[in-house]
């Protein structure tokens, strides 16, 4: 046994070994600024000069690179102590970076940056390498920054495409293969530290991409820094970007909203609002000026460099293919005349070899129209005309359910009835039992309360495990307790009215326990109680005068109950998708109703039958 463990110790000591990092590493890089890479397993960083006077401080908050500010000095030696590990000595460049260039290209993807003091002595830069097709269109951005200094300096930028040797007759010809036309050189004054000038160009590039060549050119006092430019053939297709998953709805964050159903958008219905409002019910308020839904696409990398895209996202018609306006985004702006739709824009940056995923939003009018529509993205690297490529998708816009719609008006119906008689016949429904038997009902509807509520608990509790499927387990301890309750109930009294009482106390002890009277249970709790009482009463389960010799029938009691359950059931789940917008998919809600609203109820009725006979001896 020992030297099994000891073995397993040495395994991890060894696999843990192997996992490497890169050290840590400082620069300086701007004024006032010392930049950190690869600061893993590090909390604080302390800085000190040569006299091992303390300079900056910095905690890590658990970054791996960060910027490190204090003044430091030119031709200077520091000490960069982490929390473990050896200190690092580090020396600062003999002069202060002058100048910042900046170019993206194309833009929107990773920039390059090169800082100098003098063009003269700059080291040679990187090239900067675009990928591109024949014909496309990419765009740059080239940026210059002063960084430091106090007199104007003029800078004149410029981009120019060569060739080779033997292009022309002079042997300095521009190569036309590479660009249809070279961007004129340009002067800018940069007056003030941290002044910038910015050029944004688009360029075509034409047939020949056979690793041709090009510069920017950032000149000063006659002396020019010269940043080669190579472009070469774009592996970047259908085949390198792959979509993985295409998921609506989701929320903003683009997480799985499993109250939704997929492919689906349910605007509330003003209809049911109404009724809703009726009943003090606070349904979901839509803001139509916001996204009413998101999508996500899980986007994978293939390629060996970062990939940043540009998603165009349009509903478009399934017959027609146009783009439909009842989707567009809001237009907030001043502008007057026609307008030019282009959808909505995502931008989505993936690793290299990686998945990422984009959330993009989706905007619908009020009036919107029922019907099967079409989602299209088109698919863009960032800065370019490329589109490499373009996906389609059908959703569905359901108005209302007529199914629903029908249920709900006849919960309506049926619960403002049931009040109805209920407070009409209150006194002579009292008034028929007796005072021995309304306390034995009235006990018995406490212990129903404490029942339900224990085993809500329960079940509240066991959802954290099981989630959806907690009706399967959840739903046996409520239904069985809850029924176990109700089958003694009516073998002491199986009179019209008996579950009305009991259902009565129930509410009332849980209204006064937790302080949750409202309209909406008229429809809950009300259209719970009139099922019961209509189905037992139907199936000759309950009668209005019964002897005192009567027992009624253990099948059709489970019959009524059960359907009477079941019903309850849809109707809960019918009131929350109404009402709450709590969409559930049809499988769950055949689960909860045939399950949970049928199969346990018979059961916990079924066991009822001995401990309601037991207790009408007792009462005898």
């Amino acid at each position: 046994m020992f030297w099994a463990l000891a073995v397993l110790l040495f395994c991890a000591c060894a696999s843990k070994h192997e996992v490497t990092s890169q050290p840590l590493s400082v620069q300086f890089e701007l004024p006032g600024v010392l930049k950190v890479k690869n600061a893993v397993d590090i909390a604080n960083l302390i800085v000190k000069d040569e006299s091992g006077q303390t300079v900056a401080t910095a905690p890590t908050f658990g970054r791996t690179e960060f910027e490190v500010r204090f003044d430091w000095q030119v031709a200077t030696k520091y000490k960069v102590f982490p929390n473990s590990g050896k200190p690092l000595s580090i020396a600062a460049p003999k002069q202060k970076p002058e100048f910042a260039l900046r170019v993206h290209a194309p833009l929107g993807q990773n920039q390059y940056d090169y800082f100098f003091s003098s063009l003269k002595e700059a080291p040679a830069p990187s090239p900067i390498r675009i990928r591109a097709d024949k014909g496309e269109t990419v765009d740059i951005l080239i940026e210059v920054e002063k960084l430091s200094g106090e007199r104007p300096t003029v800078l004149n930028v410029s981009f120019k495409s060569t060739g080779k040797s033997d292009d022309g007759p002079n042997g300095n010809a521009p190569h036309d293969a590479l660009l249809s036309s070279d961007i004129n050189s340009e002067n800018a004054t940069l007056r003030f530290e941290f002044d910038k000038a910015i050029w944004q160009r688009r360029l075509s590039l034409k047939k020949g991409l056979s690793g041709d060549t090009a510069f920017i050119v950032l000149e000063r006092n006659g002396q020019p820094f010269k940043v080669p430019v190579v472009v070469t053939q774009r592996d970047a297709d259908a085949s390198t970007v792959a979509v993985k998953n295409w998921e609506m709805p989701v929320d903003a964050l683009g997480l799985y909203q499993p109250q939704r159903l997929p492919e689906q958008i349910a605007p509330p219905n003003p209809v049911w609002h109404k009724i809703g409002t009726f009943f003090n019910v606070q349904t979901e308020q839509v803001n139509f000026f916001e996204p009413f839904v998101y999508q996500r696409l899980d986007i994978e990398n293939k390629q060996v460099y970062p990939l940043n895209l540009l998603l165009k996202s349009k509903v478009v018609d399934e017959r027609t293919g146009k783009g439909v306006s009842w989707f567009s985004a809001p237009d907030f702006s001043m502008s007057k005349g026609p307008k030019k739709d282009e959808g909505i824009l995502g931008y989505c940056q993936i690793p290299a070899q990686s998945r990422g995923n984009c959330v993009l939003p989706i905007y619908m009018k009020p009036d919107t129209p029922a019907g099967t529509y079409t989602r299209q993205i088109d698919v863009y690297p960032m800065g370019s005309s490329r589109r490499i490529k373009q996906m389609k998708k059908a959703f569905s816009v359901v108005r209302s359910n007529s199914l629903l719609s029908f249920w709900l008006v006849m919960i309506v119906v049926i619960s403002l009835g049931w009040l109805g008689i209920t407070i009409g016949f209150y006194r002579r429904l009292v008034n028929r039992f007796g005072v021995r038997l309304l306390v034995l009902i009235s006990l018995l509807g406490a212990m129903q309360f404490c029942l339900e509520f224990g085993s809500r608990l329960a079940s509240t509790a066991l959802y954290a495990f099981l989630g959806p499927f907690n009706c399967l387990v959840g739903g046996l301890l409520s239904e069985v307790a809850t029924y176990l309750i109700i089958t003694s109930v009516l073998y002491l009294s199986p009179r019209v009215g008996t579950i009305t009482l009991a259902g009565i106390i129930s509410y009332l002890m849980g209204g006064i326990l937790f302080g949750s009277f409202g309209l909406s249970d008229i429809l809950f709790t009300g259209s719970t109680i009139a099922f019961r009482e209509i189905l037992l009463f139907s199936m000759r389960v309950t009668k209005m005068t019964p002897s005192s010799e009567y027992i009624p029938s253990i099948v059709p009691m489970m019959l009524a109950l059960g359907i009477a359950d079941a019903m309850s059931t849809f109707t809960s789940l019918t009131l929350h998708s109404v009402f709450y917008r709590l969409f559930f998919a049809d499988w769950y809600i055949v689960l909860n109703v045939v399950v949970t609203g049928f199969f346990y109820t018979v059961i916990g009725v079924y066991w009822g039958r001995t401990l309601g006979r037991n207790l009408r001896k007792v009462h005898a």
